[in-house]
């Protein structure tokens, strides 16, 4: 191979294949082969990706492991290699360095440093899962992931309720990495926050041989996904709160008033409560705790007429 020439110093943040490693750019295999050292989150994971485009960087063996569990500790010795003039390039396991993965504090330490940061963009799983899924990309929220932080929503079952239950409320689409494992679990949790009967995509595998894009509402997808646990990366993408519904949500006393309707015409708590969750918009726990004021009230008027 013929060398690369020498580039300029800096903090290269260079994205890296999230399955079919054709989806690297040239400009990626060029900058991995001219940096002066590889920040890589996981050295096994990345050598497999420079051993198939034969990439050897100027310094033979110039990768540094970079991740969440050292990266207070490196950060030191990169901020030296970058005043020596160094040039760097920091990479994930998949995607874009810094997307629900190590990276954003370097980041900030070589701004507040004035080191250069130059950006390689190139394959993301939460954009790759967006533009297949047919929902609204106008507007969309990536959270962190359900492993960890919304993209990983937090491992605290209280923490992770009160985040979807905003989320439920806002109008873009939201978009979740989710582990295989807990994809069920986490289907009933949504369903929840949400409602039975919003729209979502569950993306799995995305670029592999086996990606699948299942379509279809959170119940179903709670169904669909009990029978058989998907193996592969998950990404969860759920459809926004319509704008109508968002604009104006009915207030208790016009939820009651419904409700009372609905038991005058013979619907049982459960079907009433469906019905009016589904025609409003508003959650159904927050509707079934006012279907029991509203039948205890009932109750009351019973008992004092007779």
């Amino acid at each position: 191979l013929v060398p690369q020439p020498k580039i300029e110093s800096g903090l290269y943040l260079v994205a890296t294949p999230i399955g079919n490693l054709e989806d690297i750019t040239m400009r990626a295999l060029r900058v991995l082969r001219s940096v002066d050292l590889i920040l890589a989150e996981d050295t096994r994971h990345s050598s497999k990706l420079l051993q198939h485009y034969d990439i050897k960087t100027p310094k033979a063996g110039s990768q540094m492991s970079y991740h969440k569990f050292n990266e207070q500790t490196r950060q030191e010795e990169i901020l030296e290699r970058l005043a020596n003039r160094e040039a760097l390039a920091l990479v994930s396991d998949a995607g874009m360095p810094g997307i629900s993965d190590p990276g954003a504090e370097l980041v900030r330490a070589c701004i507040e440093e004035n080191y250069k940061i130059i950006p390689v963009p190139g394959p993301s799983a939460a954009l790759t899962a967006l533009i297949a899924s047919g929902l609204p990309t106008n507007e969309f929220s990536f959270g962190e992931s359900f492993a960890e932080a919304v993209g990983f929503l937090s491992t605290h079952a209280s923490t992770r309720h009160k985040r979807l239950l905003v989320a439920a409320e806002e109008t873009s689409t939201q978009i979740f990495f989710v582990p295989p494992n807990k994809l069920c679990s986490i289907l009933a949790e949504c369903a929840s926050a949400f409602g039975s009967n919003r729209h979502c995509v569950v993306a799995r595998e995305l670029t592999k041989i086996y990606e699948e894009f299942w379509r279809g509402t959170l119940g179903k997808a709670q169904a669909r996904f009990k029978e058989s646990e998907p193996r592969g990366e998950v990404t969860l993408l759920i459809d926004g709160l319509p704008a109508r519904a968002a604009e104006r949500f009915p207030s208790n006393e016009e939820l009651e008033d419904r409700l009372e309707i609905l038991f005058e015409s013979g619907k049982s708590l459960s079907e009433a409560v469906k019905e009016v969750s589904e025609e409003t918009f508003v959650r159904r726990n927050s509707v079934y705790s006012l279907a029991l004021k509203v039948l205890k009230k009932d109750k009351s008027k019973s008992e004092d007429s007779s």
